[in-house]
């Protein structure tokens, strides 16, 4: 992964030269955050430039979870970024979800 400092919370495995998994591991609920989407665009960018791989499985390695939603099409710079203060403004206090 791009940051030794960090877990791997997306790891790309070789199963056999044409058959790899892709396991997201971050507990509790896989949430992507800026760090899970930096490791997943690396691992999508390392399977679309091997030519061997035919079969690609994902799978999490959180039990009875595999990964919240999120949109893949989105700006990178929109899911690496949380801009500070928006919701506040917008609604003009914080709330918490229970």
């Amino acid at each position: 992964m791009s940051s030794a400092a960090n877990a791997a919370q997306v790891r790309l495995e070789q199963v056999t030269p044409t058959h790899s998994r892709v396991v997201l591991d971050n507990p509790p609920l896989n949430l992507m955050g800026p760090e899970f989407v930096l490791q997943i665009r690396e691992v999508l960018t390392a399977l679309e430039n091997d030519d061997q791989v035919k079969v690609v499985v994902f799978e999490s390695a959180v039990e009875g979870v595999f990964l919240n939603h999120s949109d893949f099409l989105a700006n990178f710079d929109d899911l690496t970024s949380i801009p500070q203060g928006r919701r506040a403004s917008r609604h003009g206090r914080m709330s918490s979800c229970a």
